[in-house]
C-alpha cells in the first residue's frame, strides 16, 4: 500500500499531461485510480481491466448471496 501511494503521488494528475496515461477510470464507481495491479487485474493478453478490483469484488459477492437465496428458495420448496 506504501508504494501505491508513492507512485500516485510522483505520477499525480495535474503535476504533468504525461501522467494522465497511469491513470485509469473505472466506469461503475466513477473513480480515477493510479493503473497498478492493486487497483486493476490484467486480462491475459496483458491489458488492465476496465472495472476496479474493488467493484469486481462487490459484484461477486452480490452473485454470491444471490446464489444463496436461490439454494434456499430451492431446499424450502
Amino acid at each position: 500500500a506504501a508504494y501505491l501511494w508513492y507512485e500516485e503521488e510522483k505520477y499525480r494528475i495535474g503535476a504533468d499531461p504525461e501522467n494522465i496515461k497511469r491513470w485509469k477510470y473505472c466506469p461503475q464507481c466513477r473513480r480515477m485510480l493510479y493503473g497498478h495491479e492493486l487497483n486493476f487485474s490484467k486480462t491475459q493478453t496483458g491489458e488492465w481491466k476496465d472495472t476496479c478490483k474493488d467493484c469486481i469484488f462487490l459484484e461477486k459477492n452480490e452473485r454470491e448471496k444471490r446464489r444463496e437465496e436461490r439454494r434456499a428458495r430451492k431446499t424450502s420448496e
